[in-house]
């Protein structure tokens, strides 16, 4: 017997050994990703990797260490026409090329999508819970599950549901519509609510773009009509456009207005900084300012709290009368803030 369990070790070892092989990476950042000569920042520039750009991890080279406020470690990487290093905050690590595969199916070029409307389940809290938790568990085996009732009016009850350890805390909402006597969850499988705003009727918040890695994350919003929740990929409050030094956006332009007859205006220049030589060059000044636009739009909610209606407009040719409700608007106001 001892002979075999000796092989059984041995055979598991070599598997394991193989699947870090197979690791493969896939670039998120919309502005690209700068590829270097090393693993650092001193390191030259060999060329931008393009959003949605893969390939085969070599080597994770650590330790864990900070770019801009973003968490990540330096991986030596292999593309089909490129070898160099990259730096794991703006890139989603996949631990099969089954993984790999399936989110190529699900592509999209970065720009306003409009809304992501909150999905109906037959599940109960319980259950919902239990499959929220078993998502993460895969990762972290430690975590544990916890509820807390944030919302409680006379049309929605809203509970914090959060997979969380010592060190990390994943979370979404769930979410009875009293009303309608219907569940709700978001299509965002990692929101974290921050705070309620106009009367407890949006929720801010903001979502990572992947699990078990250290993508950036998104400012949202979740806006709670009568018989519609549903969700923006945008910030409720004022943002400046900036890029990071590795020539990355750090933050697009938006701003959201509430108009006199309750509507929501809100316009979002995403923008592109690879473009920028200053940004991605060692002692470059912080917060470089962006100044290639990738696209310039105008979104207008009417009825956002009864029956929403979205429409989307390019800045160059939104009406007039949209333009002028837009700047006689007023920013949102935060009613509660979630611990």
């Amino acid at each position: 017997m001892k002979p075999v369990y000796l092989i059984t070790i041995f055979l598991l070892i070599s598997c394991h050994l193989f699947q870090k092989e197979k690791k493969y990476f896939e670039v998120i950042a919309k502005s690209g990703l700068i590829l270097r000569s090393g693993p650092g920042q001193n390191y030259n520039k060999i060329t931008t990797l393009p959003i949605n750009t893969s390939g085969k991890i070599i080597q994770f080279i650590g330790p864990t260490t900070y770019i801009q406020g973003k968490k990540g470690l330096w991986l030596k990487v292999e593309t089909e026409q490129l070898n160099g290093y990259i730096f794991s905050g703006f890139a989603i690590i996949h631990e099969n090329i089954e993984s790999l595969n399936q989110s190529r199916n699900y592509k999209f070029f970065p720009k306003f999508k409009g809304i992501f409307p909150f999905t109906n389940t037959d599940l109960t809290r319980e259950e919902f819970t239990k499959q929220f938790l078993e998502k993460f568990i895969v990762f972290e085996s430690d975590l544990t599950s916890e509820t807390k009732t944030i919302l409680d009016n006379d049309l929605y009850k809203i509970e914090l549901i959060s997979a969380k350890n010592e060190y990390s805390d994943y979370q979404t909402i769930f979410v009875l519509n009293k009303k309608e006597k219907l569940n709700y969850f978001p299509e965002i499988n990692n929101l974290h609510p921050k705070s309620f705003a106009e009367n407890s009727k949006i929720i801010t918040g903001f979502e990572y773009t992947c699990y078990n890695c250290c993508a950036i994350p998104t400012d949202t919003i979740s806006i709670l009509a009568e018989n519609k929740i549903y969700t923006l990929p945008i910030p409720l409050n004022d943002t400046l456009a900036s890029c990071d030094l590795e020539g990355q956006v750090k933050t697009d332009f938006s701003q959201l207005r509430i108009t006199n007859k309750n509507e929501i205006i809100i316009q979002k220049t995403i923008y592109d900084c690879s473009t920028d030589p200053k940004c991605s060059q060692a002692g470059a000044e912080d917060n470089c300012k962006p100044t290639k636009v990738f696209s310039d739009t105008f979104i207008l909610i009417e009825n956002p709290y009864s029956n929403p209606n979205v429409f989307e407009f390019d800045a160059s040719v939104v009406p007039n009368n949209i333009l002028i409700q837009f700047k006689t608007g007023r920013t949102a106001k935060t009613n509660k803030n979630l611990d």
